[in-house]
């Protein structure tokens, strides 16, 4: 994984009114790099470090991360666990299970009391 020093993910969901205009947004800003293109997902890393997936058809991501909005903001923490227990603790509920990409990339979503839902991440 890319050495990353932004402290936030967003994850759009493309064919929808957001995802088009976090396009146009993303094309104008002449500092963007694109990290990933595969089928069905782009990632781009914004000037200020954080990144941006526009997430398509032919991409395979849990059921729940768009149930509730065509937009999810992750956030990263120094520790997933201990963060999860606290924001659970004020009452999000955890969303699918606190899932390792690798070793040292790790990641949850939660559903907020006003059903937003959020993530957490760490890279270690």
């Amino acid at each position: 994984m890319k050495n990353i020093s932004g402290n936030k993910k967003i994850s759009v969901k493309a064919g929808t009114a957001d995802g088009e205009l976090f396009k146009d947004l993303i094309e104008q800003d002449g500092g963007v790099k694109k990290l990933l293109v595969a089928p069905g997902i782009t990632a781009y890393l914004m000037g200020d470090g954080s990144i941006i997936e526009i997430y398509g058809a032919g991409f395979c991501y849990p059921a729940y991360l768009f149930s509730h909005g065509n937009i999810v903001v992750s956030f990263k923490v120094e520790n997933v666990e201990s963060t999860a227990a606290t924001l659970m603790e004020k009452g999000a509920s955890l969303l699918g299970e606190i899932e390792s990409v690798s070793t040292s990339y790790r990641y949850c979503h939660l559903l907020t009391q006003e059903n937003t839902v959020i993530g957490i991440y760490e890279i270690s």
